[in-house]
């Protein structure tokens, strides 16, 4: 059985088309769905769940208290037993009928811990955007649930990011993965929806201090585990690199938010770079910021610099 969990905060709108997505889908019959209703001020959805149950396998569970994404994600995890999980989101749907069904067949005859398919992206102006393989979002992965607990492994319950927290762990614990050249996921424009409301403030503001809380969460995950030293500090210099560019960003597009950006920047320099700083030599700094540069150049295209990575590292490093 395949584990389909739907985390929904006041969805009642768009959960309708995600659950006719599911319903679609050529293995139904393998799938058992379950509505995590996140304390919707609104009420749940076991009305809607009992209309689909004719069609495929259903329930409604609640958590105790409202506590995001995350825990929502978790509170499903907890509440089923398939062999496979995969996520979507309440706002979301499935691509084709057979969305599904290529991911289920990959992930049993590769006998693979994770297998993830290409997305769309729905933009504001009605194009669409396709993303390919990647460890950020949740969406269009199934997951071995063997694998899953076999590293214990659980969504950090932070409110922003925390699907990046998961997915670096993920990578880190497994090479068994592949990305198909399908798209399997539609991920649909909503202008009032947590990424994309007040002119897309979150990147700046909340989903910037949830991606370093979720990164510094990973890198101490990573050494409770154990893993590779050496994974660990690749880990921890491409994501310093990576912070340089996002915090340029916010300098330039939201300079009110540079300071408080800066402040969560220190904090993942002091708890996972620091203890680690002498072993990284500036020839391996300079490599892995020139390859982060590399994925950052049509991101970053036309924002000027407010400082060089020199100055970045010098701010980052400072004392409390």
């Amino acid at each position: 059985m395949l584990d389909v969990i739907i985390p929904a905060y006041n969805a009642h709108a768009t959960i309708g088309r995600t659950l006719h997505s599911i319903a679609m889908q050529t293995n139904v019959k393998r799938l058992s769905v379950t509505i995590v209703d996140d304390c919707s001020p609104d009420g749940g959805y076991g009305e809607l769940a009992a209309w689909f149950s004719p069609m495929m396998e259903i329930q409604e569970v609640r958590t105790e208290k409202n506590g995001g994404p995350a825990a929502a994600r978790q509170k499903g995890l907890d509440e089923t037993d398939g062999d496979f999980v995969t996520f979507i989101d309440a706002d979301d749907t499935l691509l084709a009928a057979n969305s599904l069904a290529v991911l289920e067949q990959k992930i049993v005859s590769g006998d693979l811990d994770m297998v993830g398919g290409r997305f769309l992206e729905e933009l504001e102006d009605g194009r669409f955007f396709t993303h390919g393989e990647n460890f950020v979002w949740m969406f269009g992965k199934v997951y071995r649930r063997s694998f899953l607990e076999r590293f214990l492994l659980r969504f950090n319950h932070t409110r922003a990011n925390e699907d990046t927290g998961f997915n670096t762990l993920v990578k880190a614990l497994t090479r068994h993965y592949v990305f198909l050249p399908q798209a399997v996921y539609l991920w649909h424009f909503k202008p009032d929806s947590i990424t994309r409301r007040e002119n897309g403030i979150y990147a700046f503001d909340e989903g910037h201090r949830g991606y370093i809380e979720n990164m510094i969460w990973a890198t101490e995950e990573m050494r409770a585990r154990n893993l590779n030293r050496e994974l660990i500090r690749s880990q921890v210099v491409r994501v310093l690199c990576r912070l340089y560019f996002m915090h340029m960003g916010i300098c330039y597009h939201k300079p009110l938010y540079a300071g408080e950006s800066m402040e969560h920047i220190r904090t993942f320099y002091r708890g996972c770079f620091a203890p680690m700083e002498d072993a990284v030599s500036a020839m391996y700094l300079q490599e892995t910021f020139l390859a982060e540069q590399e994925c950052w150049k049509n991101k970053a295209a036309g924002i000027v610099a407010a400082m060089t990575f020199r100055e970045f590292l010098a701010a980052a490093g400072e004392k409390e």
